[in-house]
Formats: C-alpha cells, sequence, structure tokens
C-alpha cells in the first residue's frame, strides 16, 4: 500500500488519535499531532512523560515490523527509573500486567513500555491503534503516575 510521506502519515494517524483522545472520557490529554513517531502526553512533572508511539517500520535493525507502543519516557535521570523499578511489581499490579523495562547504559534515557505489533501504513488498522493506545496510555498513567510524585 503506498503510504505517501512518513511525516504526512504520523500527522494524519495523531490527528485521529487526537480526536479519538478528546471525544472519550480518557485520563489524559492529546497534544498536537505533529509529523512524528510518538505524541508526548503529561504524567504531572517534567523529566517524565508518557509517549503513544507508532514505527512504520521495527524499533531496531533485529525485528524489522511496524508497531505501537504505550510508555514511560524519562530523560537523562536514572535515580527515577531505579526508584520506579524498586516497586516494579507494585506498578505491574497496577497496570494488570507485564511491561517492558530497559535501561540502556550509555543514553540518556530510560523506558518502561507495552508494545504490539501491527501495520500502522494500513489506515483501516487505525481505530484499532488507537483504542489499544488510550487503552494502555490510561493504564500507565494509573499504575506509575502515584509514584511520580514521589521520586526524589
Amino acid at each position: 500500500m503506498a503510504i505517501g510521506s512518513v511525516p504526512e502519515l504520523q500527522r494524519e494517524f495523531w490527528s485521529g488519535f487526537r480526536t479519538v483522545v478528546e471525544d472519550s472520557d480518557s485520563p489524559f490529554v492529546a497534544t498536537a499531532a505533529l509529523p512524528q513517531g510518538w505524541m508526548n502526553i503529561a504524567i504531572g512533572r517534567s523529566g517524565i512523560q508518557l509517549l503513544a508511539s507508532m514505527r512504520t517500520t521495527g524499533w531496531s535493525t533485529e525485528d524489522g515490523g511496524a508497531e505501537i507502543r504505550a510508555e514511560v519516557h524519562i530523560q537523562d535521570n536514572f535515580a527515577w527509573f531505579d526508584q520506579l523499578a524498586a516497586h516494579k511489581a507494585e506498578i505491574e499490579a497496577a497496570y494488570g500486567g507485564e511491561l517492558q523495562w530497559v535501561k540502556v547504559e550509555g543514553t540518556k534515557s530510560t523506558r518502561i513500555f507495552i508494545n504490539r505489533a501491527i501495520d500502522v501504513t494500513n489506515r483501516n488498522t487505525w481505530p484499532e491503534c488507537y483504542e489499544w493506545l488510550v487503552e494502555h496510555i490510561s493504564r500507565l498513567k494509573a499504575a506509575v503516575g502515584p509514584w511520580v510524585g514521589k521520586l526524589e
């Protein structure tokens, strides 16, 4: 399927996502629809945020597949990641499932996420993508949000 330019596809995807969030009783606010692979979502403190992400190709050269992610992104603060990781069992219990916890030495950021393989270049999958992202961003916010104010 010809998708046009990736930035056009991204802006269109996030525009649709924003509409879905605005029309729902979601516990978060969607930001502007930009031509990028993610949308930042506030969680109440600078340096840590929720991200809704979409990729038209894989996250790494090894996987090669398109997917969506709901994630907690911590920029430049391994200490906060470690503090959250100390409560991993409680956070995952509140979330209602297992999450991926990624701390890569030599990088500036860490991630706590859940992902799903899906072809985001197929616009017919977008309603399913939006539903999944709203559900999982909401669950992440509920699970991690109470800990954010306690980070030192």
